[in-house]
């Protein structure tokens, strides 16, 4: 009875009553820190490329061959045509064929674009060497041979490679494509009347 008249419980109930009250303060943190966490919005995910929307497109005109032999068309001018494949589904059109000449030394001189391969002859479809010319449109599984037309030096021309860059446009509203392609990887095949 001592212990009741002198108050001992009541300091354990306090005791109890703090913690439960330092466990409901806790509890009502969590809750609240939980339910921020659910309402706030959630960060938009950075939008990331798949490895298809990273890769050029896909040209639909296929480098065929080139037409031999190479040789000088008269004392200071050099032809060389190759063939080229519309493998696409789509009629294509051909744009431009542009010749890349690491070096000095032959000037050129435009192009044309006929129908066929390099053993069938076909008609003229374009030459820019007289005014600018339209696309050439190159239907599904056809062939066209573009000719790049070049001047030579007066004397004989270094042994560098002679490649060209190929423009096409899939689609009006697309973007044109252009590819490289290697055509000679150097002149040494050639005889030139300089030489």
């Amino acid at each position: 009875m001592s212990d009741e008249v002198s108050g001992g419980p009541a300091p354990s109930r306090g005791r109890v009553a703090l913690v439960a009250l330092v466990a409901v303060g806790l509890v009502a943190v969590a809750v609240t820190a939980l339910r921020q966490g659910v309402t706030e919005p959630l960060a938009a995910p950075t939008p990331t490329r798949s490895p298809a929307a990273s890769l050029p497109p896909t040209p639909s005109l296929a480098f065929g061959d080139v037409c031999r032999p190479v040789r000088a068309t008269a004392p200071s001018a050099l032809d060389v045509s190759f063939s080229l494949r519309n493998n696409g589904s789509r009629p294509v059109r051909l744009t431009a064929v542009t010749p890349e000449l690491p070096m000095s030394g032959l000037q050129e001189r435009g192009y044309t674009i006929r129908s066929g391969t390099c053993k069938t002859r076909g008609r003229t479809l374009s030459d820019n060497r007289l005014e600018r010319v339209d696309p050439v449109e190159v239907q599904p599984a056809g062939w066209v041979v573009a000719t790049l037309h070049f001047a030579l030096p007066d004397e004989c021309p270094s042994p560098y490679p002679v490649s060209v860059l190929v423009s096409e446009m899939q689609d009006a509203a697309a973007s044109p494509i252009d590819t490289h392609y290697a055509l000679l990887p150097d002149l040494a095949e050639v005889r030139f009347p300089s030489c």
